[in-house]
């Protein structure tokens, strides 16, 4: 079940990038993207062949499915997909990953995380270049509270499905405290990049508490 989720993780990273292609000018950065799905495809191809040996591939668990859904439909601008997929999903999701890989002692799951999570890094600098070439600074503010919003709904997808939905065992591994703290860090990032411009932290904090979750 831990495999296979990370494989849907996978797929759902490859599709993100393929709809996020055709948003790009060409140059580099589209280039750069399209060597990221070739990565993505061949983690996916990696969790394939090892479950395969495992017997079978177990679905995504409904929770997760919400949080990849959200995603798949994405309706707003290439930055907030950006940050959707680079910053909320492979930042986070990659180092929860790393943590429950050391409580499941197989030498090969163990060894496709770590040549994955070589790729991650990667893929995390990219974003970082397609959030400066966004200039989410310059977007209206209203336009950058929905945006805080949707981030918000995807983050608790994801974070519920590992709390609720992944069992005893994983809970143990990912506490709540782990999970909030996650939200936390990813604030910063948000000012970094300007999507939560100067002055404003309180007023997204705000928006935040008055919208209920779900």
């Amino acid at each position: 079940m831990l495999a296979s989720q990370f494989l849907h993780g996978e797929r759902a990273a490859r599709s993100a990038c393929e709809a996020l292609l055709p948003l790009l000018p060409d140059g580099a950065l589209r280039l750069a993207l399209a060597t990221q799905i070739t990565d993505e495809a061949r983690h996916c191809e990696a969790y394939e062949r090892y479950l395969a040996r495992l017997g079978d591939i177990s679905p995504r668990r409904t929770l997760l499915a919400d949080a990849f859904s959200r995603i798949a439909d994405w309706k707003g601008p290439a930055g907030g997909l950006v940050l959707a997929t680079h910053v909320v999903l492979e930042s986070e999701a990659l180092a929860i990953q790393q943590d429950l890989v050391r409580d499941f002692p197989c030498p090969i799951l163990q060894r496709i995380c770590q040549l994955a999570g070589r790729d991650e890094s990667r893929h995390l600098a990219l974003g970082r270049i397609l959030l400066k070439a966004a200039d989410l600074a310059a977007r209206p503010i209203d336009e950058r509270l929905a945006l805080h919003h949707a981030l918000h709904r995807l983050w608790q997808d994801c974070a519920q499905a590992v709390v609720e939905d992944h069992g005893v065992i994983l809970w143990r591994a990912v506490p709540r405290s782990r999970l909030d703290a996650g939200w936390r860090r990813l604030q910063v990032t948000f000012r970094r990049v300007g999507l939560i411009g100067h002055g404003e932290a309180r007023a997204f904090g705000a928006a935040e508490a008055a919208v209920p979750a779900g």
